[in-house]
């Protein structure tokens, strides 16, 4: 049997047009990382969270989700940008804020009623632009609930269209396949101190985070980060 090369090919099905092999069509773009300034976290993350993709931060309560959503939000003002927190959870405290280093005058913070009303926040501010990060905290109100196709696919697409690091936190996996990255979080040592003669004081404590899951790299990567006392 013989071999046809792919320009006969072409002429025996009365094909006019060119067929390239081994080439790809466009080039992929970069992707964008936002730093957390947290070094063995950044390090798990290749460089920090990515822009223009739904990331999940999942894990039990004190893991150090708030920790790190104050992080995320406090690096974010530093650099000058406009964040959002659309905290369902409200678990915000804006003193506490304040005193991670959060600029209070770049930060939105709504306080919806629902899961459904915070997604559809998440969309509209989104869709408003000019945000560095938005994130939103579901706290324990999306258990065992998981986003649907429609809600998935419009998040996905606005944080795409955005730039902005966009953060889900809860206590377990919401996003599912929609998430392009998922950090699981897991308190793992408290850490105590004595000052004088007064009682033990809570300094923070340090927590595993694993990469569940990561479309842009290696899952199941395991670092260990110091959380300070919120």
């Amino acid at each position: 049997m013989s071999t046809l090369a792919p320009g006969e090919l072409l002429v025996q099905l009365g094909l006019t047009s060119t067929l390239h092999l081994g080439t790809s069509v466009g080039t992929i773009a970069p992707i964008i990382r936002a730093p957390l300034h947290l070094d063995e976290l950044d390090t798990a993350l290749e460089g920090g969270l990515p822009r223009g993709q739904l990331s999940e931060i999942v894990g039990p309560s004190s893991c150090g989700k708030t920790a790190l959503l104050y992080t995320l939000l406090a690096t974010g003002t530093a650099r000058g940008e406009v964040v959002a927190l659309v905290d369902l959870a409200d678990a915000f405290s804006p003193p506490a804020a304040a005193a991670a280093g959060i600029d209070l005058g770049r930060t939105l913070w709504i306080r919806p009623a629902s899961v459904r009303e915070a997604l559809r926040c998440v969309e509209l501010v989104l869709e408003a632009s000019g945000f560095g990060a938005v994130a939103v905290d579901l706290g324990t109100a999306a258990r065992g609930a998981r986003l649907g196709s429609g809600t998935g696919l419009r998040l996905a697409r606005a944080a795409k269209r955005s730039e902005a690091v966009v953060v889900l936190l809860a206590d377990e996996r919401v996003a599912g396949t929609f998430a392009a990255l998922g950090l699981a979080l897991q308190s793992v040592r408290h850490h105590w101190s004595r000052r004088g003669c007064g009682p033990n004081l809570f300094d923070g404590f340090e927590a595993e985070a694993v990469l569940v899951r990561n479309k842009l790299g290696a899952p199941g990567r395991a670092t260990t980060v110091r959380v300070a006392a919120r």
